[in-house]
């Protein structure tokens, strides 16, 4: 839900969509197994709105069926982030639900993706993760929040900062908060889950 926000608020923003294109991916890569996989992925979710435009399916189809047969992983990493960059016609802003899982999947992919992420100006990543970056390779690379459930009082003080047209949520109608931090609540018996968002 948290990356679904951030990719509509890139997309509704004039010049935010203007230098990025943000491409959420699904949660957890299960058929990643390099990193170019995940630029290609990133591109299969980018098609539909690419035709939609106008541009052309079956060359962006061709041109990565031919990625496919690439066997080197560093050449076929090199070659299909170029690609994701060269279609998307600006910046990508991608968007990674569960990166600590997608890249406990990948040999060498955190090394990988901090070089890539130095190298390629036309690609910024935010991610979710459910464990800290530890990795010496990407902690220069990305700045880590840590996000934690709200409670009740903290649901109801940032709802009445909000403004006045929240105030009435919190006042005469308090079961909705409660329904809302129920639903967002940690389970007793697992303790609070942490998100990251790297």
């Amino acid at each position: 839900m948290l990356l679904r926000r951030v990719e509509v608020a890139v997309t509704d923003h004039k010049e935010l969509s203007a230098r990025w294109r943000a491409v959420r991916l699904p949660e957890r890569l299960w058929r990643a197994s390099r990193l170019s996989d995940v630029w290609l992925m990133a591109l299969e979710t980018l098609r539909p709105a690419l035709v939609a435009e106008g541009q052309d399916g079956a060359l962006l189809q061709s041109q990565l069926d031919a990625l496919l047969l690439i066997e080197d992983d560093n050449k076929a990493d090199v070659e299909a982030l170029d690609l994701l960059c060269a279609w998307a016609g600006r910046g990508v802003a991608l968007l990674i639900d569960g990166l600590d899982h997608t890249l406990g999947r990948i040999d060498g992919g955190a090394a990988a993706l901090a070089r890539r992420l130095e190298e390629e100006p036309r690609l910024l990543v935010l991610a979710t993760a459910d464990e800290a970056v530890t990795d010496a390779a990407l902690k220069g690379v990305f700045s880590t929040l840590t996000l934690s459930p709200l409670s009740e009082a903290e649901a109801q003080a940032l709802v009445a900062r909000l403004g006045d047209g929240a105030q009435p949520v919190v006042t005469t109608e308090p079961g909705r908060l409660r329904a809302i931090v129920q639903l967002f609540a940690p389970a007793p018996p697992l303790g609070p889950p942490r998100r990251r968002l790297v």
